[in-house]
């Protein structure tokens, strides 16, 4: 097959699940898949970071910047049908959510989650980025012969949401990073990055940032009941791409305690930082609202981190019985867990035994090698399409 992969969504300012999968597919496909040629349409940013590897791999660099949204819609609208048709190509995967609708192959798209439909999430949203969203994403699936959703929950979202039929939905885990994400703890680098970033003795970790539906400030309530109630005093480290949300909510959880050293917002961090991050915590909380999958679960299981999670979403899917499910708006609940996970005797060590078995389940080479399997489907049904077309009166 000749494959087209769109990546000209990926920019600087994105460092979440999305970037993570779509890195992490490109590279795990060169390793598993030396039969089918691709070719990478990257903009300035992306031609960087997923530079090809692999003889069968190729990238096309279209010179713009995917910050310039409303450009790099037009480019991907207009100019990447065009290339996909000279090129020949089978398939056009748009692995982040929206796809070219004028496409003349196979179109492929993965679907991380339907955030925008939730209006109580997306209400922060700038008015642009809502109607790209409402207008492209149901188009995007419709016209896509296969549509790849991340999770069993986002599936259902799709079928529920946008009356995707079932038998067009393929669901393929996101895969995570062993050779970064694992609990074999280098103890001169856990040290430096516990200098580096002042972490403090015993910690809680988060990750993800402060958007609304990351949930941090309910957070920030349970690490003070666990202080005030419990007498459990841990420093809350919350790692993630500082955004528009977070002096507002950091600023909450600041007000909350009467002392800020109880809180550390490191920002952005490199996933070799992250993985000591993990290792070095006493639990990772993961109340979010809503996930279409929540990669940080793998990673936090992998380096051998016990974890409190929300009971919503796709979350209790992906956690597969080896995390603490709590009501993630239950301040009280939250530290109940977190004081349980880190008091009682053998609870941490089953957790975190359970954890890595689950995250052994998952790899991006697995998910590569299920993609192609969609690549193939969405081929055979589009030459099918096509010749039927064909034989049609008139066709």
């Amino acid at each position: 097959m000749r494959i087209g992969i769109n990546a000209l969504a990926l920019a600087g300012s994105v460092h979440g699940g999305a970037r993570t999968y779509l890195k992490g597919l490109v590279e795990a496909l060169q390793a598993v898949d030396r039969e089918n040629q691709y070719w990478i349409f990257a903009n300035d940013y992306s031609a960087r970071v997923l530079q090809p590897v692999s003889a069968n791999f190729r990238l096309v660099h279209l010179p713009l910047s995917a910050e310039n949204r409303p450009r790099r819609v037009l480019t991907e609208q207009l100019s990447l049908p065009g290339y996909a048709e000279r090129l020949q190509l089978d398939v056009l995967h748009s692995p982040m959510q929206l796809a070219p609708l004028r496409a003349r192959c196979a179109s492929v798209v993965t679907i991380h989650d339907l955030h925008y439909l939730y209006p109580e999430l997306a209400r922060r949203w700038d008015l642009g980025r809502r109607l790209l969203y409402q207008v492209l994403v149901p188009r995007s699936v419709r016209r896509a012969a296969r549509v790849i959703a991340v999770s069993r929950f986002t599936a259902r979202d799709l079928t529920d949401k946008l009356q995707v039929a079932p038998s067009r939905i393929v669901t393929v885990y996101e895969g995570v990073d062993h050779a970064v994400f694992h609990n074999r703890a280098d103890e001169r680098q856990c040290a430096e990055t516990r200098q580096r970033y002042g972490l403090g003795k015993d910690f809680a970790l988060c990750v993800g940032g402060f958007g609304p539906h990351k949930n941090t400030e309910t957070v920030g309530r349970a690490m003070d009941i666990c202080r005030d109630k419990h007498g459990l005093d841990m420093q809350l480290v919350v790692a993630g791409t500082q955004s528009a949300f977070s002096p507002e909510w950091s600023s909450k959880i600041a007000a909350q305690s009467p002392n800020r050293r109880h809180y550390n917002f490191p920002g952005h961090v490199s996933p070799d930082s992250l993985a000591c991050f993990y290792r070095m915590a006493r639990v990772f909380v993961f109340t979010s609202l809503f996930e279409g999958f929540g990669l940080p679960l793998l990673e936090a299981f992998a380096c051998g981190c016990p974890v409190v999670c929300s009971n919503r979403a796709a979350l209790p899917e992906v956690a597969g019985g080896a995390a603490f499910l709590v009501d993630p708006l239950n301040p009280e609940q939250i530290a109940a867990a977190i004081v349980k996970v880190c008091t009682t005797p053998g609870l941490r060590d089953q957790l975190v035994s359970l954890g890595l078995r689950r995250a052994g389940e998952f790899s991006w080479e697995r998910a590569a090698s299920e993609t192609v399997a969609v690549y193939r489907l969405a081929a055979l049904e589009h030459e099918r399409g096509r010749t039927n077309h064909r034989r049609a009166p008139g066709g």
